[in-house]
């Protein structure tokens, strides 16, 4: 099989799919549970307005957390750093998907450091969703 992007995302496609031989099913059909869902969880205004702010993007990294305050930090600085070192050229955003954590992962991530880059925070919290 041949990575369906053009370039392999991992250094050995052929490992991936020998060990997970549906892998790209099982990706297709979380996409589309995912886009079927997209109408059922609206977004905040304050969510959508910071969409809108940011507007569009070269490259997206999504970070879902739940309880990881001692180390999402580090998640977030990484994939900064990483920005910075591998994409210069393109215009970036980290969007936290955060589960209702009761750690303080939120503040955490609130409070990173992403000012070379956009960022979104969703806090899902009684099945709605919030920004900051």
């Amino acid at each position: 099989m041949t990575d369906p992007l053009g370039a392999p995302p991992i250094p050995n496609w052929n490992r991936v799919v020998a060990a997970i031989p549906d892998f790209l099913d099982r990706l297709k059909a979380a996409v589309d549970l995912d886009q079927s869902m997209s109408e059922s969880v609206p977004l905040q205004p304050a969510v959508l307005d910071r969409v809108r702010a940011i507007g569009s993007v070269d490259l997206l990294i999504g970070i879902p957390s739940y309880n990881n305050a001692k180390s999402i930090a580090h998640v977030v600085r990484a994939a900064v750093a990483g920005c910075a070192k591998y994409f210069p050229d393109r215009r970036a955003v980290i969007v936290n998907s955060d589960g209702g954590s009761s750690d303080g992962t939120p503040g955490v991530v609130a409070e990173a450091d992403v000012s070379s880059l956009g960022a979104i925070l969703v806090e899902h919290r009684l099945n709605r969703c919030t920004a900051s």
